[in-house]
């Protein structure tokens, strides 16, 4: 557990552009595999 302030999370335009990199890069160094995104709802 981190013990730095508290800070509100990236926007979600950069987290999706994040997310979409690090697909793409598996999805180049494994092809021919598939990708398979698993996610975790942190409640609202």
């Amino acid at each position: 557990i981190s013990k730095g302030k508290r800070a509100a999370p990236p926007k979600a335009e950069k987290l999706v552009d994040h997310h979409l990199d690090v697909a793409m890069k598996a999805v180049a160094k494994f092809s021919g595999h598939p990708l398979i995104l698993v996610g975790k709802s942190m409640g609202s």
